[in-house]
């Protein structure tokens, strides 16, 4: 399987909510960055990563508008939707509680691939953007 289909499958689980899926497309050993500080290493950071979005939002897809594959690295483009009607956790610990808002966030993030397997990913996002469409603090102008 290309790189490029490994990503593009990574979504497809993800929209299905197809945690078994999504945890198989990974090596055993993934590390996930994001926002916050937040790092995430293996299987059971991968989980916890799952759940911290699907839990959150269980209502949420991804739209992907633009997939581009490199040499040792894949990059997307892509649009976070949801409604937040469930316990979203941050990286320091803090939690908010459902809000009901519905967010649609745009996101890039670029994956690394081995041995047919996604062996990480670094997620950037804008924080405040989200923070303010969940109405928890004022949206950047």
């Amino acid at each position: 399987m290309s790189n490029r289909d490994l990503v593009h499958a990574e979504f497809e689980t993800w929209n299905l909510k197809d945690l078994d899926g999504w945890l198989g497309l990974y090596t055993d050993a993934p590390r996930m960055i994001a926002p916050g500080g937040l790092v995430l290493d293996g299987l059971d950071g991968a989980r916890t990563f799952w759940h911290g979005f699907q839990d959150a939002f269980p209502d949420n897809r991804v739209l992907l508008h633009r997939l581009i594959e490199g040499a040792d690295a894949t990059a997307v483009e892509a649009t976070f939707e949801g409604t937040h009607t469930g316990v979203l956790e941050g990286a320091d610990g803090t939690r908010t509680e459902a809000t009901g808002s519905h967010v649609s966030v745009p996101f890039a993030s670029v994956y690394r691939c081995e041995h047919d397997r996604i062996s990480g990913h670094r997620l950037y996002y804008d924080q405040l953007e989200l923070l303010g469409q969940l109405g928890v603090m004022n949206a950047p102008a």
